[in-house]
Protein backbone atom coordinates (compact mmCIF):
# COMPACT_ATOMS: atom_id res chain seq x y z
CA UNK A 1 0.00 0.00 0.00
CA UNK A 2 3.04 2.46 1.05
CA UNK A 3 4.69 1.61 -2.15
CA UNK A 4 1.33 2.20 -4.03
CA UNK A 5 1.01 6.04 -2.56
CA UNK A 6 4.45 6.62 -3.58
CA UNK A 7 3.89 5.48 -7.47
CA UNK A 8 0.78 8.42 -7.13
CA UNK A 9 3.15 10.79 -6.94
CA UNK A 10 5.79 9.44 -8.74
CA UNK A 11 5.40 6.20 -11.49
CA UNK A 12 9.51 5.39 -11.57
CA UNK A 13 10.92 6.99 -8.31
CA UNK A 14 14.19 7.00 -8.86
CA UNK A 15 16.57 6.52 -4.96
CA UNK A 16 16.09 9.93 -4.30
CA UNK A 17 13.05 11.23 -5.26
CA UNK A 18 12.00 7.87 -3.31
CA UNK A 19 13.58 9.04 0.10
CA UNK A 20 11.82 12.36 -0.48
CA UNK A 21 8.55 11.22 -1.08
CA UNK A 22 9.12 8.62 1.84
CA UNK A 23 10.03 10.82 4.04
CA UNK A 24 7.05 14.04 3.28
CA UNK A 25 5.11 10.78 3.61
CA UNK A 26 6.10 9.80 7.13
CA UNK A 27 5.20 13.49 8.06
CA UNK A 28 1.71 14.34 6.19
CA UNK A 29 0.05 10.94 7.51
CA UNK A 30 0.47 11.72 11.22
CA UNK A 31 -0.45 15.32 10.92
CA UNK A 32 -3.30 14.30 8.74
CA UNK A 33 -4.48 11.99 11.19
CA UNK A 34 -3.93 14.46 13.96
CA UNK A 35 -5.79 16.69 12.53
CA UNK A 36 -8.71 14.82 11.72
CA UNK A 37 -9.04 13.05 15.35
CA UNK A 38 -7.79 15.37 17.54
CA UNK A 39 -9.60 18.13 19.97
CA UNK A 40 -8.48 21.66 18.24
CA UNK A 41 -10.30 24.82 18.25
CA UNK A 42 -10.34 27.73 16.48
CA UNK A 43 -7.35 28.18 13.96
CA UNK A 44 -5.31 25.48 15.84
CA UNK A 45 -5.47 23.01 12.98
CA UNK A 46 -4.59 25.78 10.35
CA UNK A 47 -1.28 26.53 12.39
CA UNK A 48 -0.08 22.54 11.96
CA UNK A 49 -0.64 22.66 8.52
CA UNK A 50 1.34 25.81 7.91
CA UNK A 51 4.41 24.85 10.22
CA UNK A 52 4.40 21.70 8.69
CA UNK A 53 4.22 23.47 4.98
CA UNK A 54 6.88 25.80 5.90
CA UNK A 55 9.45 23.25 7.20
CA UNK A 56 9.05 21.31 3.71
CA UNK A 57 9.90 24.76 1.97
CA UNK A 58 13.14 25.28 4.36
CA UNK A 59 13.76 21.61 3.38
CA UNK A 60 13.45 22.43 -0.01
CA UNK A 61 15.45 25.71 -0.32
CA UNK A 62 18.29 23.85 1.76
CA UNK A 63 18.66 20.86 -0.79
CA UNK A 64 18.18 23.85 -3.66
CA UNK A 65 20.98 25.63 -1.77
CA UNK A 66 23.10 22.39 -0.95
CA UNK A 67 22.56 21.31 -4.81
CA UNK A 68 23.90 24.86 -6.23
CA UNK A 69 27.09 25.15 -3.92
CA UNK A 70 27.95 21.23 -4.81
CA UNK A 71 27.20 22.23 -8.94
CA UNK A 72 29.72 25.21 -8.42
CA UNK A 73 32.61 22.92 -6.49
CA UNK A 74 31.98 19.93 -9.04
CA UNK A 75 33.09 22.47 -11.95
CA UNK A 76 35.53 24.82 -10.68
CA UNK A 77 37.23 21.51 -10.16
CA UNK A 78 36.80 19.81 -13.12
CA UNK A 79 38.04 23.33 -14.96
CA UNK A 80 41.16 23.14 -12.64
CA UNK A 81 41.95 19.68 -14.44
CA UNK A 82 40.98 20.52 -17.67
CA UNK A 83 42.94 23.54 -17.73
CA UNK A 84 45.90 20.97 -17.36
CA UNK A 85 44.68 18.80 -20.44
CA UNK A 86 44.03 21.15 -23.33
CA UNK A 87 45.62 19.87 -26.72
CA UNK A 88 45.41 21.16 -29.91
CA UNK A 89 44.57 18.38 -32.26
CA UNK A 90 41.97 14.80 -31.20
CA UNK A 91 42.23 11.93 -33.46
CA UNK A 92 38.45 11.47 -35.04
CA UNK A 93 37.19 7.59 -34.61
CA UNK A 94 34.95 6.11 -37.44
CA UNK A 95 34.34 3.09 -36.20
CA UNK A 96 30.74 3.75 -35.11
CA UNK A 97 29.27 5.98 -37.34
CA UNK A 98 26.02 5.70 -35.68
CA UNK A 99 27.26 6.99 -32.58
CA UNK A 100 29.03 9.64 -34.27
CA UNK A 101 25.83 11.31 -35.88
CA UNK A 102 23.98 11.06 -32.71
CA UNK A 103 26.74 12.94 -30.83
CA UNK A 104 26.86 15.18 -33.73
CA UNK A 105 23.40 16.20 -33.83
CA UNK A 106 23.25 16.01 -29.71
CA UNK A 107 26.25 18.65 -29.91
CA UNK A 108 23.85 20.88 -32.21
CA UNK A 109 21.02 20.44 -29.89
CA UNK A 110 22.89 21.62 -27.19
CA UNK A 111 23.94 24.68 -28.40
CA UNK A 112 20.62 25.43 -30.07
CA UNK A 113 18.91 25.16 -25.98
CA UNK A 114 21.80 26.81 -24.66
CA UNK A 115 22.04 30.04 -26.37
CA UNK A 116 23.62 31.99 -23.02
CA UNK A 117 26.31 30.01 -23.40
CA UNK A 118 27.34 31.63 -27.13
CA UNK A 119 26.39 35.46 -26.23
CA UNK A 120 29.90 36.37 -26.83
CA UNK A 121 31.05 36.16 -31.04
CA UNK A 122 34.52 34.83 -29.74
CA UNK A 123 32.50 32.12 -28.33
CA UNK A 124 30.45 31.51 -31.15
CA UNK A 125 33.15 31.38 -33.78
CA UNK A 126 34.87 28.66 -31.81
CA UNK A 127 31.33 26.44 -31.61
CA UNK A 128 29.15 27.45 -34.53
CA UNK A 129 29.46 26.94 -37.91
CA UNK A 130 28.38 26.62 -41.24
CA UNK A 131 27.26 23.15 -43.35
CA UNK A 132 29.83 24.54 -46.25
CA UNK A 133 32.78 25.11 -43.99
CA UNK A 134 32.84 21.77 -42.79
CA UNK A 135 35.94 19.68 -44.04
CA UNK A 136 34.41 17.40 -47.48
CA UNK A 137 35.75 14.51 -46.49
CA UNK A 138 33.42 14.90 -42.56
CA UNK A 139 30.59 12.62 -42.52
CA UNK A 140 29.69 12.98 -39.09
CA UNK A 141 27.25 15.34 -39.85
CA UNK A 142 24.85 13.55 -42.11
CA UNK A 143 21.90 12.64 -40.32
CA UNK A 144 22.04 16.60 -38.94
CA UNK A 145 22.28 17.59 -42.80
CA UNK A 146 19.21 15.19 -43.73
CA UNK A 147 16.73 16.22 -40.74
CA UNK A 148 17.76 20.23 -41.17
CA UNK A 149 14.60 22.36 -42.85
CA UNK A 150 16.99 25.49 -41.55
CA UNK A 151 16.52 25.64 -37.96
CA UNK A 152 19.64 23.30 -37.04
CA UNK A 153 22.92 24.17 -36.22
CA UNK A 154 25.86 22.72 -37.41
CA UNK A 155 28.73 22.92 -34.97
CA UNK A 156 32.65 22.99 -35.51
CA UNK A 157 34.82 20.35 -35.84
CA UNK A 158 36.83 20.98 -32.52
CA UNK A 159 33.07 21.05 -30.91
CA UNK A 160 32.46 17.84 -31.99
CA UNK A 161 35.68 16.26 -31.59
CA UNK A 162 35.51 17.13 -27.40
CA UNK A 163 32.52 15.69 -27.27
CA UNK A 164 33.77 12.38 -28.48
CA UNK A 165 36.23 12.67 -25.93
CA UNK A 166 33.84 13.05 -23.17
CA UNK A 167 30.94 10.52 -24.78
CA UNK A 168 33.90 7.81 -24.70
CA UNK A 169 34.23 8.55 -20.89
CA UNK A 170 30.79 8.64 -20.22
CA UNK A 171 30.07 5.32 -22.34
CA UNK A 172 32.89 3.72 -20.25
CA UNK A 173 31.13 4.97 -16.70
CA UNK A 174 27.86 3.45 -18.51
CA UNK A 175 29.04 0.15 -19.10
CA UNK A 176 29.34 -1.47 -15.93
CA UNK A 177 25.43 -1.78 -14.48
CA UNK A 178 26.58 -0.92 -10.93
CA UNK A 179 26.69 2.51 -11.89
CA UNK A 180 22.75 2.63 -11.29
CA UNK A 181 23.37 1.72 -7.58
CA UNK A 182 26.22 4.41 -6.41
CA UNK A 183 24.76 7.56 -4.63
CA UNK A 184 27.02 9.75 -6.16
CA UNK A 185 27.59 8.39 -9.55
CA UNK A 186 27.17 11.16 -11.12
CA UNK A 187 29.78 12.91 -8.96
CA UNK A 188 32.11 9.38 -9.66
CA UNK A 189 31.47 10.27 -13.41
CA UNK A 190 32.76 14.20 -13.58
CA UNK A 191 35.89 12.79 -11.92
CA UNK A 192 36.86 10.56 -14.87
CA UNK A 193 35.86 13.30 -17.42
CA UNK A 194 38.75 15.70 -16.15
CA UNK A 195 41.22 13.77 -16.80
CA UNK A 196 40.57 13.83 -20.24
CA UNK A 197 42.44 15.73 -23.05
CA UNK A 198 39.97 18.41 -24.53
CA UNK A 199 40.45 21.06 -27.12
CA UNK A 200 39.90 24.31 -25.74
CA UNK A 201 36.69 25.86 -26.66
CA UNK A 202 35.22 29.32 -26.19
CA UNK A 203 37.60 32.75 -25.86
CA UNK A 204 39.88 32.97 -22.97
CA UNK A 205 37.93 35.23 -20.90
CA UNK A 206 34.48 33.02 -21.11
CA UNK A 207 36.19 29.70 -20.86
CA UNK A 208 36.44 28.86 -17.64
CA UNK A 209 32.67 29.04 -16.85
CA UNK A 210 31.32 27.85 -20.29
CA UNK A 211 33.90 24.93 -20.93
CA UNK A 212 32.60 23.65 -17.72
CA UNK A 213 28.95 24.24 -17.93
CA UNK A 214 28.62 22.62 -21.09
CA UNK A 215 30.63 19.73 -20.65
CA UNK A 216 28.40 18.99 -17.55
CA UNK A 217 25.22 20.10 -18.75
CA UNK A 218 26.44 17.16 -21.68
CA UNK A 219 26.95 14.84 -18.92
CA UNK A 220 23.39 15.23 -17.64
CA UNK A 221 21.96 14.83 -20.89
CA UNK A 222 23.63 11.50 -21.09
CA UNK A 223 22.25 10.42 -17.84
CA UNK A 224 18.91 11.50 -19.15
CA UNK A 225 19.16 8.75 -22.02
CA UNK A 226 20.74 6.33 -20.63
CA UNK A 227 18.18 6.03 -17.85
CA UNK A 228 15.02 6.24 -20.69
CA UNK A 229 17.06 3.17 -21.85
CA UNK A 230 17.17 1.34 -18.61
CA UNK A 231 14.14 1.99 -17.94
CA UNK A 232 12.95 0.45 -21.67
CA UNK A 233 15.28 -2.22 -20.53
CA UNK A 234 13.60 -3.40 -17.32
CA UNK A 235 10.28 -2.43 -18.19
CA UNK A 236 10.46 -4.81 -21.48
CA UNK A 237 11.53 -7.87 -19.24
CA UNK A 238 8.36 -7.26 -17.23
CA UNK A 239 6.21 -6.98 -20.02
CA UNK A 240 7.67 -9.95 -21.21
CA UNK A 241 6.78 -11.58 -18.26
CA UNK A 242 3.49 -10.46 -18.22
CA UNK A 243 2.40 -11.41 -21.13
CA UNK A 244 3.60 -15.11 -21.16
CA UNK A 245 1.55 -15.03 -17.29
CA UNK A 246 -1.18 -13.71 -19.46
CA UNK A 247 -0.86 -16.58 -22.49
CA UNK A 248 -0.36 -19.45 -19.62
CA UNK A 249 -3.68 -18.26 -18.13
CA UNK A 250 -5.58 -17.69 -21.58
CA UNK A 251 -4.63 -21.24 -22.38
CA UNK A 252 -5.28 -22.59 -19.67
CA UNK A 253 -8.62 -21.03 -19.23
CA UNK A 254 -9.31 -22.55 -22.61
CA UNK A 255 -8.12 -25.83 -21.57
CA UNK A 256 -10.80 -25.92 -18.76
CA UNK A 257 -13.71 -24.76 -21.22
CA UNK A 258 -12.93 -27.53 -23.27
CA UNK A 259 -12.77 -30.46 -21.00
CA UNK A 260 -16.21 -28.96 -19.34
CA UNK A 261 -17.39 -29.05 -22.45
CA UNK A 262 -17.05 -32.74 -23.08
Amino acid sequence: MTFGRICSVDTHPTATSFLHIIRMMSLYTPAKILLRNANVENDDHIRVLVDFKECLIKKFRDNAKAAADLRVAMKDDLMEELGKRYVNELSLSKEDRIGNFLIYDVAGYMVKTRENLFECEACRQTVITKEADLPSDFDADAYTRARTKGGLVFVTLSMYQTLCAIEKVVSNHFKSLNHIFITDTFQECIAKVKLTNVLPLFCGTHRHCNMGTLIMEYVKVRYYFESKRLKDVLLSKEQTTVQASFKLAKNAHTRNLIQSNT
